[in-house]
């Protein structure tokens, strides 16, 4: 049986096994190999799910900067990263679309994520309004955010 490679791997088949699940590494699936495909049974007859992990990490760019600085103060787009995680994981999932499929993000920036960004990355970015007028506020006060544009899913 092949071995999970990076840390992030590594560290969800530890906790795959200690919640008493069955699972393979890089099981072929067509011309894919999705990290992990998880089995109900000892035997490994019946599939419960297959995952693909992904980490969120600093690009070279970033990493280099933090280096000689040792700190990051930039503008950024919060769901660029996650997005381009979707979109990696939905490639690798494609052949496994008859079964549950599960993208598990780790992330080794070691900042903590908001769920709002999660779900932004998902369902669209979120949009704050922020009414003119007093009249408009009053109509609007129920709807000041939303899920707007770009969502993966």
């Amino acid at each position: 049986m092949k071995e999970p490679k990076s840390f992030s791997e590594k560290h969800f088949a530890n906790y795959l096994t200690s919640v008493g699940l069955f699972w393979d590494y890089e099981r072929t699936w067509g011309t894919h190999k999705p990290d992990f495909t998880v089995y109900s049974d000892s035997r490994k007859k019946n599939i419960s799910m297959v995952i693909e992990i992904e980490d969120l990490d600093y690009n070279k760019e970033e990493k280099k900067i933090l280096k000689e600085k040792g700190v990051l103060t930039r503008s950024f787009d919060p769901y660029q990263k996650i997005r381009e995680k979707i979109n990696t994981a939905r490639r690798q999932l494609t052949s496994a679309k008859d079964f549950p499929c599960v993208l598990v993000i780790y992330n080794l920036v070691g900042l903590p994520p908001l769920p709002v960004i999660a779900l932004g990355a998902m369902l669209g970015d979120l949009t704050i309004n922020i009414p003119i007028d007093k009249v408009d506020l009053l109509k609007r006060k129920n709807h000041l955010s939303h899920l707007g544009k770009m969502g993966k899913c």
